[in-house]
């Protein structure tokens, strides 16, 4: 898997917030996979915790990581690229800035 175009909506995804020194700030939260916009590009849905959505702004570094069936625990980083009010559901931009490990 190289980019997001091999992933499915609805994807369960964990999100882990990153500083400017690549070290963990905040998280983990969930999230789900909303669509693919591009290869290096997709929607998640906002991330939420106890029931509350976690507001990130455009820029900020962030961490996902899932399950593949094929190989098992995944990650990657993204930067959050936009935010979107998509219908009801409040959604980020992402884009890659790693590799699918």
């Amino acid at each position: 898997m190289k980019d997001f175009s091999e992933m499915n909506p609805g994807l369960r995804l964990e999100l882990i917030i990153i500083n400017e020194d690549g070290e963990w700030a905040g998280g983990p939260y969930i999230t789900q996979l909303l669509e693919p916009v591009s290869g290096d590009e997709t929607l998640i849905a906002m991330p939420i915790h106890r029931s509350n959505l976690v507001p990130l702004s455009t820029g900020c570094s962030i961490h996902l990581s899932f399950l593949d069936e094929k190989t098992g625990q995944m990650g990657f980083q993204a930067e959050v690229v936009k935010t979107i009010s998509q219908e009801r559901v409040k959604a980020l931009r992402i884009r890659l800035t790693g590799e699918l490990t």
